[in-house]
């Protein structure tokens, strides 16, 4: 119960901070086609997986991977869908 709470608790600090958005931006100023970006969201979980739990790795990350997810789709797109 101490790992989730403090999951949400890194969750709410990381998004206060704006880190949320600096990523976002970092992922989209990469151009990355939809494949790539999925394929560094896959590194990026597995090199997380090597320090974390994975139920609280989920929820101190997937809010701000569905965020960057979806501005990279709509930015490419213009209508949101891949």
């Amino acid at each position: 119960m101490a790992i989730l709470t403090a999951s949400y608790f890194l969750n709410f600090v990381i998004t206060s901070i704006g880190l949320t958005r600096q990523i976002s931006d970092a992922v989209l100023g990469l151009q990355l086609s939809p494949l790539m970006t999925l394929m560094l969201v896959i590194v990026f979980y597995l090199i997380l997986g090597c320090f974390m739990e994975t139920l609280s790795m989920m929820v101190a990350t997937v809010r701000s991977s569905r965020r960057s997810s979806s501005r990279s789709a709509t930015t490419r797109s213009g209508s949101g869908s891949w």
